[in-house]
C-alpha cells in the first residue's frame, strides 16, 4: 500500500553473517527509552488502516495487510533516518518479535549515510532523494532566474496561498488523483485518508496543508508537509492542469520552504523521485536541493514473506 514512488523497493535477502554483525552492533548500542510520534501514528492508523508497533525513541513500525501478507514499514513513510533508528530496528528483541506480531515482510528504506559501505546488502535498490539543506539560510535567491520568474509570475497572476480546510477535501483528493494518473502512478491514498489528514492539519501541529487559489477559482493546487524533528517532509501534492500556466506549484513550494525556514527547520526533504523522471529531479534541485541515493530492500520474516518477496521481484 504505501507511499507513492518512494517505496518501489528491491527484494533481496540479507546474508546471515552480515545480519548477525548488525544485530550484535545494535545490541551493544540499544537505548532503553520508548517514545514515538502519536500524532502521525493516529493518522496512519485511522487513515490507512495500519497497526503500529513502537520500537523505541523515534522509531515505530507501521503494519499493512496485503491479502494474506503483513508488511512492516519502519517510520512510514519516511523510512529510517538515523543510525540510532536503524540500531533500534536491528536488535535481536525486535527481529525476534516481528513474526509474533504477524509480520511477514520487513520493508526497509534509508539514506546512504545510515549504513557503512560494508553493511550494505548486495543488489540493493537505490532511488534518488532530494533534500534542501541549510534551510535556515534559504531564500528565493537559491532559485535560478527561470525559477524566480515563475514564482513572481504566480504572484503577478493573482495566485494566493492559504491553509486548507475540511471544505477543500473533494478538490484536494481530485487534484491528487488526477496528478497521479497523469504520471501513470497508482492511487495509494483514499478520500477518507485525506479527510483525516485535513482534520489533523487544522490543529496547528506539525502537519501543514496549503492550497493555491486564483482570482477565479479555489484550490487549483495543494501541497501537504509534515515536520519531524528538524526536517520538514513533503507528503503529497497535486495541481490543476488547466491553471498550470499560472504556476501554482512554484507559489506553493516557495511559500512552504519559507515557512519551514522561519520555523527553524534545518532541512526540507522533497522525498524520492522515480528514476525514470529526471525532470522531476531537476525541478527539485532548482530549489537548492541536493540529490543522493536512498536504499531499499526487503527482509522475509515468514514463509509467506519469502513468497511475497519472490513475487515482488518478478513484478519489477
Amino acid at each position: 500500500m504505501p507511499v507513492g514512488t518512494c517505496h518501489h523497493t528491491a527484494i533481496i535477502a540479507w546474508s546471515k553473517p552480515l545480519l548477525f554483525t548488525l544485530i550484535k552492533s545494535a545490541e551493544s548500542k540499544m537505548k532503553t527509552t520508548d517514545t514515538h510520534d502519536g500524532f502521525w501514528t493516529n493518522i496512519v492508523e485511522n487513515g490507512l488502516n495500519a497497526r503500529t508497533v513502537p520500537l523505541g525513541p523515534n522509531c515505530a513500525l507501521s503494519l499493512f495487510k496485503w491479502g494474506p501478507v503483513v508488511a512492516a514499514y519502519p517510520n512510514f513513510p519516511f523510512g529510517l533516518r538515523s543510525r540510532e533508528e536503524f540500531i533500534q530496528l536491528m536488535c535481536t528483541e525486535t527481529l525476534g518479535t516481528l513474526k509474533g506480531k504477524g509480520v511477514d515482510l520487513l520493508r526497509l528504506g534509508m539514506p546512504a549515510s545510515v549504513l557503512a559501505a560494508s553493511e550494505r546488502p548486495p543488489l540493493v535498490k537505490s532511488v534518488p532523494e532530494t533534500v534542501v539543506n541549510e534551510l535556515e539560510s534559504w531564500s528565493l535567491d537559491a532559485l535560478s532566474s527561470i525559477g524566480l520568474y515563475k514564482v513572481r509570475r504566480a504572484v503577478r497572476d493573482g495566485i494566493r496561498i492559504r491553509n486548507a480546510t475540511a471544505a477543500d477535501c473533494e478538490k484536494i483528493f481530485n487534484l491528487y488523483r488526477h496528478t497521479i494518473k497523469k504520471h501513470n502512478g497508482r492511487l495509494r491514498y483514499t478520500h477518507q485518508y485525506f479527510q483525516i489528514l485535513l482534520t489533523a492539519s487544522s490543529s496547528g501541529g506539525p502537519l501543514r496543508i496549503s492550497v493555491a487559489d486564483t482570482p477565479e477559482a479555489s484550490c487549483v493546487g495543494f501541497i501537504a508537509t509534515l515536520r519531524r524533528g528538524a526536517t520538514t517532509f513533503y507528503l503529497h501534492g497535486g495541481f490543476d492542469r488547466d491553471h498550470a500556466r499560472m504556476r501554482p506549484g512554484f507559489a506553493l513550494m516557495s511559500h512552504l520552504l519559507g515557512l519551514a525556514s522561519k520555523d527553524g527547520c534545518a532541512r526540507f526533504n522533497m522525498m524520492a523521485s522515480p528514476t525514470d523522471q529526471p525532470e522531476l529531479i531537476r525541478y527539485k534541485e532548482r530549489w537548492g536541493g541536493d540529490t543522493s541515493p536512498i536504499y531499499h530492500w526487503d527482509i522475509a520474516v515468514s514463509a509467506i514473506g519469502k513468497i511475497a518477496r519472490l513475487l515482488l521481484t518478478l513484478r519489477r
